[in-house]
Formats: C-alpha cells, sequence, structure tokens
C-alpha cells in the first residue's frame, strides 16, 4: 500500500481552507480497509468578488454522458451551460440543482449533459450571472466516446470528505486512476453529505476506446474541491482488484 501526501500554499491568506478525505474501497479492493487520508492545505487570496468560471472540467465522458464542473469561488452565482453539435449551441442544460423555472446561485457548479450521440465533436460555453464565458475566443468542446461492446460489472468505491471547519455545505468529488502512463478519463460527483460512492467501471482509456479494467496496483487519485472552502487530495495504490 503507497500513500503520497501533498500539501500547497499559495501567497498571502486571511484563513486556512483545508479538507480531508478518507476513501474506502472496501467494495472491490482486498483487503478490506480505510487506505489513507489526505490534506491539502490552501490559503486563498482573492483580489475581490468575480463571475469567471475557475477550474473548469469535463467529467464523467462516456458515449453519450458528460458533466461541466466549474467553480466561482469568490461569489455565488447562477449558472447553465449551452451546448451543441455546432457552435450555434442549440441545448441547454442547467444545474442538478435546479428546479424547473428556477436556478439557485452556487460556488460549485455541477452540469449534467444526457443523452448525447456518440463519437461527436460538442461545443459549449458557460452562462455565468448571464454573461457568456468562452476559452477565451473559442467555444469550448469535447468529444464523446464509441459504444463499447463489453459492460463492465459495477466497481464501486466509497468514501467520505471531512471539512475541519465543521461546514455542511456541498462538495465536487473527482477521481481517475493512472497505471503504467496510462490516465483514464475523469470520474465525479456532488454531494452535500460529504459521503459519496463512485462505481470505476465507467472508467475508460483517455480515448475513450476501452474499459480502463486493469486495476491491479494502478494508482488511484482522488480531489474534493469546496471552492472558497478549500480542497483535499489523495494518491494511492490499488491492490487487488475483484473481477
Amino acid at each position: 500500500m503507497a500513500e503520497k501526501e501533498t500539501f500547497k500554499n499559495k501567497g498571502n491568506a486571511k484563513s486556512l481552507k483545508s479538507l480531508a478525505i478518507i476513501i474506502l474501497l472496501a467494495a472491490i479492493l482486498i483487503p478490506i480497509s480505510v487506505i489513507g487520508v489526505m490534506y491539502v492545505l490552501e490559503l486563498r487570496t482573492e483580489a475581490g468578488p468575480t463571475e469567471k468560471p475557475q477550474k473548469v472540467e469535463v467529467t464523467n465522458l462516456l458515449d453519450t454522458t458528460a458533466t461541466i464542473t466549474w467553480t466561482t469561488p469568490s461569489a455565488e452565482t447562477t449558472g447553465y451551460v449551452k451546448y451543441g453539435t455546432t457552435t450555434s449551441l442549440q441545448n441547454v442544460a442547467f444545474d442538478i440543482r435546479d428546479i424547473q423555472e428556477s436556478t439557485g446561485s452556487y460556488e460549485l457548479h455541477y452540469i449534467d449533459l444526457r443523452e448525447l450521440t456518440p463519437s461527436t465533436v460538442y461545443y459549449y460555453a458557460m452562462i455565468v450571472g448571464g454573461k457568456e464565458y468562452k476559452n477565451d475566443e473559442e467555444y469550448y468542446k469535447f468529444k464523446t466516446g464509441p459504444i463499447l461492446d463489453i459492460i463492465d460489472t459495477p466497481k464501486p468505491v466509497k468514501g467520505s470528505v471531512e471539512d475541519p471547519s465543521g461546514g455542511d455545505e456541498e462538495l465536487v468529488v473527482y477521481m481517475y486512476v493512472e497505471k503504467d502512463s496510462k490516465i483514464s478519463n475523469k470520474l465525479s460527483t456532488i454531494t452535500s453529505s460529504k459521503n459519496y460512492t463512485l462505481d470505476l467501471s465507467n472508467l475508460r482509456t483517455s480515448d475513450l476506446n476501452d474499459l480502463f479494467s486493469d486495476l491491479d496496483e494502478a494508482t488511484l487519485h482522488v480531489f474534493a474541491e469546496g471552492a472558497g472552502r478549500g480542497e483535499g487530495s489523495i494518491t494511492t495504490e490499488i491492490l487487488s482488484a475483484i473481477d
């Protein structure tokens, strides 16, 4: 079992922001154990409130799905995604916490895109506080993967994220696997209970053309994002995965 600790300091800060991650891999690994706790301490400084999206990520990218996440750590804002197979961006998707005809304001933004077309390039932009944000002058883009003939059996990973400040706000948890210089796609989930579950059967190779199913002695990377409250990470080795 291998664990690696990382610490980060950024600038001169007014307060210390920290999160701790505990990961329980009992569902898929031998031996059954809590394999690690990782603290990443980040000192944040802000020039002032901003709605500009930061830490934009595309996760859960498969053949027909994708998730777009970003943060606005110094301002709670409304946010949604316009997307499509052309730059006309003919589709709209809202935060999964929003209800019909009502949008909330958040520092963490989490938008699921469903019923996508396999092996297709999609363009998207974020509408934050009523303003459109691109990737510099171009739209963001991603490509969905092909439909795979093989369906993997579920491999759930359960864990928890602890906020030493005692906060009970949402967190986004990201996860990917690395082995023999190969890196998987990135999975994510949002949680308000601090407990989370992610399914490693949704892992694909970086080009999405195959399952990332060889998990024996692979390195598991997990990150928790709390926007203005800080972030945490853990890197650990998967000892033995059950087929």
